[in-house]
């Protein structure tokens, strides 16, 4: 088994570069020490990349200088400033450059085990979210069968709706031809009655009252010849 190189020979250039860029004053307001001097904070990422990068180290790689931070066991950490970038070792400290020695990039091996390990974790992620994802299967299914039955009694109840409107509207054109036979019977009724009232009548002259006697006699058809013949 490999074992780990110890930097016996001093810090690498790395963080001796990175520990000089936080001693410069006119690059506080792009990076600097927090106030406890256990961290340093990245404010300005454009700058620090543009300016500072190929300055100390000849290249603008952001994320190579980060991916070298995790190598020599850097930890990315909050900070206050969403937009900062705010990295710690317990080995870089401000005023203790004596403890970069003390700083180790990791070994091929640390890194297979850190891999070994990531995969490991990796894989009972995954197997969790395999699992949510047939329960998330399974719920969806069930949604949807509920949807097909829910689709089911709309058509149902927009048939029996339907069928009612029909059922409505034959009631209401029943209730019409109804009334209108009605109408039509009762208006045929009086016209029948008025007519059988002409009918009963018997035909009256003013001031006179005819007898049963005299009107059998022809007596009074005689006088009326008499009056219109005067005429």
């Amino acid at each position: 088994m490999r074992t780990r190189k110890y930097n016996s020979h001093g810090p690498t250039s790395f963080l001796k570069n990175t520990y000089e860029i936080l001693y410069n004053e006119s690059l506080n307001s792009i990076v600097t020490w927090t106030e406890d001097g256990g961290s340093f904070v990245i404010y300005d990422i454009f700058n620090f990349t543009n300016t500072v990068l190929p300055k100390y180290f000849k290249h603008s790689n952001l994320s190579s200088f980060i991916r070298q931070l995790n190598m020599y066991g850097f930890r990315k950490t909050k900070d206050d400033d969403s937009q900062a970038l705010k990295f710690s070792h317990p080995m870089f400290q401000k005023d203790k450059k004596s403890l970069l020695k003390e700083i180790h990039r990791k070994s091929n091996d640390s890194l297979g085990l850190l891999n070994k390990e990531g995969i490991s974790v990796l894989a009972e992620r995954l197997q969790k979210f395999q699992l949510q994802q047939h329960t998330m299967e399974a719920m969806l299914g069930n949604l949807e069968n509920q949807y097909s039955q829910v689709l089911e009694q709309n058509q149902v109840l927009l048939s029996e709706l339907f069928q009612s409107k029909q059922r409505e509207k034959q009631i209401e054109l029943f209730l019409q031809n109804f009334a209108q036979q009605t109408k039509e019977e009762v208006q045929n009724m009086e016209g029948k009655e008025d007519s059988s009232m002409l009918w009963d009548i018997e035909p009256q002259y003013p001031g006179e009252e005819i007898s049963e006697k005299e009107y059998e006699k022809g007596s009074h058809n005689d006088e009326l010849k008499e009056e219109f013949s005067r005429d």
